[in-house]
């Protein structure tokens, strides 16, 4: 048994929050609006240098050590 002095509420969607959170997400797009001509000009970069680091990464773990990396031989 609940010792309460109210009626529980049933939970309802407020719409306060939703409006906040919006206001939150519109105002962080618009900080970050003007980041975005450098986060593309990095991406560009990353691509024409044959950006799949992981790709590769994965590629030489796979491999195992080789000759090619110092300290493969010990």
């Amino acid at each position: 048994m609940t010792r309460s002095v109210s009626r529980p509420m049933r939970p309802s969607p407020k719409a306060e929050t939703g409006i906040v959170g919006s206001i939150t997400a519109i105002g962080t797009l618009l900080l970050l609006l003007p980041v975005l001509p450098f986060i593309a000009v990095i991406w560009a970069i990353d691509r024409v240098r044959g950006g799949d680091r992981v790709r590769r990464a994965m590629d030489r773990f796979d491999a195992g050590p080789s000759a090619e990396s110092p300290g493969a031989e010990r």
